[in-house]
């Protein structure tokens, strides 16, 4: 079982490396599943978020964030969610990372730091509950749905969606999400139709799209009569009238076709959108990569031993990110034992604190300053640092990375790539468009490296969401 996992993890990069654009797989249920029939996807596909989610199969760490805060409409959030598919969303981890996304605004500080697992079904709010519940919908199984648990991981999509219903009482997507996950987890029959037929007719203060009420009422008249139901009632007769919806909420990034960055938070991944791209996929051979995306949590032994034999620090750069975007390792924590690898490398693992904290950037490898460097730009607020501090402990990533500078062997890729690329990061916030420029230099910088195809297109995506950000003509 482990085996054909990894097999299936392993093909599954290599497919993202080669920059498949399949469409969602289908799901392996019955034709009698109402939220993978309904399609609401379909119904915004000229969303940019929607149609870059349904083609590449997962989200990014600025993609879960946008849909778990107020800029993007719940009706669109709904409809990201849906583009993954349920087969994708399962085989990805995507409930998970969707409340690794809850947990990281649920935490702030990285003493209190929480895990998917931690996160208890009372502490998601409206928007959050809908995302996951939804996303439950699609990938698990209908006798799952009815679920009751202190803590969300465990709680069916019902209960969630539920939970979203009464936290959103005026937005149609809430009631029309809860009706569809409520009709597919039990027998085709014409109460349940019948509820989906209404909500897609009432759309109170918020609406969705009308072609996605549209779809929610087919799939539910189809639904019956594909068992041969006949549903005549009043109430029935009075919900087969033409469907009639204001415009949905408008949405700035929907008008000009642009997703903005998200807003930088101190100490979380998403404000990294070049440095946190995910470029292990060019590394998946690798097999500590491997096993990170088979959902083994890197420990502190293990990344020593990969530092200790790494010559120029592609590796553990390489595993590091692996580790980040296989979701058992929170940034900060990626931090911490970063710095614990880097302190056994310096021969004092068993030092008191004091002597650990002494260390200085000098004596530092300029892999060991490279790494540190690394995890502190993706682990943002993880260590109280200084500028120009001598001392490794203190140092601040500018200091770090300076230490590298000339120093990597000539057979470096990713350290000269992931440096310049933190100079674009940190510009997206201050200057977009002067971002936009380092974006569009280092891109072709990029081109002219040697790295794997799949880790330059991965890059390569990062730097044109940066590029996108500024208006023409400052980017060509």
């Amino acid at each position: 079982m482990a085996r054909a996992l990894l097999v299936f993890v392993v093909t599954a990069c290599a497919a993202w490396s080669t920059g498949a654009t399949a469409q969602p797989a289908s799901l392996a249920e019955p034709p009698t599943r109402l939220v993978a029939l309904a399609r609401i996807a379909s119904s915004y596909d000229d969303h940019p978020l929607v149609a870059t989610v349904a083609q590449r199969g997962w989200l990014q760490a600025d993609e879960r964030h946008a849909l778990l805060t107020s800029g993007v409409p719940v009706d669109r959030t709904w409809a990201v969610v849906d583009a993954l598919g349920g087969a994708r969303i399962h085989a990805h981890g995507a409930v998970r990372y969707l409340l690794l996304g809850v947990a990281a605004r649920l935490s702030p500080q990285a003493s209190a730091a929480l895990g998917a697992d931690d996160v208890r079904t009372r502490q998601l709010d409206g928007r959050a509950a809908l995302a996951v519940g939804w996303a439950k919908a699609l990938s698990e199984p209908p006798a799952a749905a009815r679920r009751r648990d202190d803590l969300a991981v465990r709680t069916g999509s019902l209960d969630l969606l539920a939970r979203a219903r009464d936290a959103l009482p005026h937005d149609q997507t809430a009631h029309l999400a809860w009706a569809l996950a409520q009709a597919g987890a039990s027998p085709p029959n014409c109460a349940d139709a019948l509820d989906i037929l209404q909500s897609a007719r009432k759309p109170g203060q918020r609406a969705v799209r009308l072609a996605a009420a549209e779809r929610a009422d087919a799939a539910a008249r189809n639904w019956v009569r594909t068992v041969g139901l006949t549903c005549e009632s009043a109430a029935w007769k009075a919900a087969s009238a033409p469907i009639q919806l204001p415009p949905p909420a408008p949405e700035q990034a929907e008008q000009s076709g642009v997703r903005p960055p998200p807003p930088q938070r101190a100490g979380e991944p998403e404000a990294t959108l070049v440095v946190g791209a995910p470029f292990f996929r060019g590394y998946v051979e690798d097999p500590v990569v491997r096993s990170l995306l088979g959902r083994i949590p890197l420990h502190e032994m293990q990344l020593h031993e990969v530092l200790a034999a790494d010559g120029n620090g592609d590796r553990t750069l390489a595993v590091l990110n692996a580790a980040l975007h296989g979701r058992r390792t929170g940034a900060w924590n990626l931090a911490d034992l970063t710095w614990r690898a880097v302190v056994r490398a310096q021969g004092l693992a068993e030092a008191d604190a004091e002597q650990q904290d002494r260390i200085k950037v000098a004596e530092l490898k300029p892999v060991q300053a490279l790494v540190l460097a690394y995890t502190l730009t993706i682990g943002q607020g993880a260590r109280r640092t200084a500028p120009h501090s001598p001392l490794a402990v203190q140092a601040d990533v500018e200091t770090l990375f300076a230490a590298t500078k000339g120093a990597l062997p000539l057979d470096a890729r990713l350290g000269p790539l992931v440096a310049l690329g933190w100079l674009v990061d940190s510009d997206r916030g201050r200057d977009p468009c002067r971002a936009a420029r380092r974006a569009e230099a280092l891109r072709v910088t990029i081109g002219k490296t040697d790295v794997p195809a799949a880790a330059a297109a991965a890059f390569i995506e990062g730097l044109r969401a940066v590029e996108a950000a500024c208006p023409a003509p400052a980017v060509r």
